[in-house]
């Protein structure tokens, strides 16, 4: 009996320790980066002078200097497998261009395709340190001896970084999970892995309106920004510059600053003058023209008259007709014409456009009506009014309806609007508007998620989504939606009750029983008798 206890206890002490190393063995290949490189297995190195982190094995060497080539810093095991050291390099590059991530991988791939026994088992792309990479697995013949290989692949900036693993292609299989953790450890400074779009400091023009003779200078400010472009010039500029300009007619240059994270532009207009043109400021209000008082000589003693507002000199596209028109002074004679055009839809003029007017008696001061010959057409320009930007709001919700209500439990399916060049989304699901108690949570390849499970009725919910491949977005707003209510359960028919015996059923029954009795009475009697 003593036996056999002994060895129950040893069986369950056997299982404590099998699941533990199962435990053990779960957390080593399944948690992230950041907490594996907290356990014993792997140290981590910090280069500050190339502003990176990585870790490794803690059993692994740093690879003398000699053997590293063109690499920056490199690791291998202390022991050989398979007749081949098991190792990992670093290799930096400094790129005379802004390369993206396949432009990297074709010039790597090439330089492999040069070796012998060179052969490609896969690609592809994921993510690593917020960056977009590509993973690619070769097998090469370097110096007579067989070699599996994984290289991980990211730009930032003009750098291109390459992560390359070898080992013997029998170890690769069991190697590989220590490679993909080597490789997903790598962290470059917190800027690098999360870029935000350009900013544009400054964009200015002095002076904002010239004649035609005359040169102006754009003078801009950009930080964050691979590429900085001037529309309608044509080539680059720096992220900081002046340049000066000669604009014939009235031009809206656009300043376009781009990086991997995005675009951010900004425009200003301009204004090229022409000879006895005049400047009408623009209304800050309605965006369009300021008050004008048109004004001209008192002529023939005349009383009424007619101004004409066009947008071409042969004023065949007429804005404005006054028709007859009798101005307050005779002897001053003006036209008041109000901030905005607010006389009809037509006569509003535009910020940024050249106008051109005219004038012509319609009555005499004697009552005469008369039409005299136009008077010298005249220009005027409506000054450029004030830039306006329009916020960006990511993706929006198609389904359900934000704030709908009745929404099914179940099928609970969802959709939004794409970000362009957007491979994949994160979608989460709450109860509430925190986002804090979450019921669901996955990253999807399309813009559409389907609840497998259903949600609780007359219930809100709170859901949004986010970009997170290439690059990552910020969430987009909160969408909510009320579920139906619960359906009523049927009502439970009323037992019946038992039928109800009649009462003259009961006077026949008591009858019956009566003459019963007495027939038994009468049959003794006899009897005895």
């Amino acid at each position: 009996m003593k036996k056999h206890r002994q060895y129950w206890n040893f069986v369950a002490l056997s299982l404590v320790v099998l699941i533990g190393l199962a435990a053990g063995c779960s957390i080593i290949h399944e948690a992230p980066a950041d907490e594996l490189i907290q356990t014993p297995a792997f140290l981590i190195y910090t280069d500050e002078s190339n502003g990176f982190s990585i870790s490794y094995p803690q059993d692994w060497a740093r690879m003398p200097e000699e053997l590293l080539e063109t690499a920056i810093i490199g690791f291998s095991a202390r022991k050989t497998e398979h007749g081949s050291t098991p190792n990992f390099t670093v290799l930096r590059m400094n790129l005379s261009s802004e390369l993206s991530v396949t432009d990297l991988f074709e010039i790597s791939k090439a330089s492999l395709e040069a070796l012998a026994g060179y052969n490609s088992v896969s690609s592809q792309q994921l993510v690593v340190d917020n960056t977009p990479t590509i993973r690619h697995i070769y097998t090469i013949n370097h110096e007579g001896m067989d070699t599996k290989g994984m290289q991980v692949l990211l730009v930032q900036h003009k750098s291109g970084w390459i992560i390359t693993c070898n080992c013997a292609p029998g170890s690769f299989s069991s190697l590989e999970p220590t490679f993909d953790t080597i490789v997903t450890s790598f962290l470059l400074p917190e800027t690098a892995g999360a870029r935000v779009q350009p900013v544009i400091n400054s964009f200015t023009a002095s002076p904002k309106t010239i004649s035609p003779s005359q040169s102006g200078t754009l003078s801009w400010n950009v930080s964050g920004a691979d590429i900085v472009t001037i529309y309608p010039m044509t080539s680059r500029v720096n992220s900081s510059g002046t340049e000066q300009i000669s604009p014939t007619t009235t031009t809206a240059y656009t300043l376009i600053a781009t990086n991997s994270a995005g675009s951010s532009t900004s425009t200003i207009i301009v204004t090229v003058t022409s000879a006895g043109e005049n400047l009408i400021g623009c209304d800050p209000v309605s965006g369009r023209n300021q008050g004008i008082d048109f004004t001209w000589e008192q002529l023939c003693l005349s009383s009424e008259y007619q101004v004409q507002i066009a947008k071409d000199p042969g004023f065949t596209l007429i804005v404005f007709d006054s028709g007859a028109y009798a101005p307050g002074s005779s002897t001053s004679p003006a036209l008041p014409y109000p901030a905005g055009g607010a006389i009809t839809p037509l006569s509003r003029l535009e910020a940024g456009h050249t106008y051109y007017w005219r004038v012509r008696v319609r009555k005499a001061a004697t009552g005469q009506l008369i039409l005299s010959p136009w008077s010298e057409v005249k220009a005027f320009t409506i000054k450029a009014g004030l830039p306006a930007a329009t916020q960006y709001f990511g993706a929006q919700s198609l389904s359900p309806n934000n704030g709908c209500t009745g929404y099914p439990v179940k099928p609970a399916s969802f959709s939004w609007s794409p970000l362009k060049g957007t491979t994949k989304y994160k979608f989460v699901l709450a109860k509430d508007a925190a986002l804090t108690d979450i019921i669901a949570e996955a990253e999807v390849a399309t813009t559409a998620y389907k609840y497998e499970g259903m949600l609780d009725h007359n219930a809100s919910y709170f859901w949004r989504v986010m970009a997170i491949e290439p690059v990552s977005s910020d969430w987009s707003a909160t969408f909510n939606f009320t579920t139906t209510t619960a359906p009523l359960s049927p009502t439970t028919p009323e037992s019946e009750l038992p039928p109800v015996t009649p009462l003259w059923a009961w006077v026949v029954i008591g009858i019956g029983a009566v003459l019963v009795i007495m027939s038994i009475i009468l049959i003794f009697k006899a009897r005895q008798a």
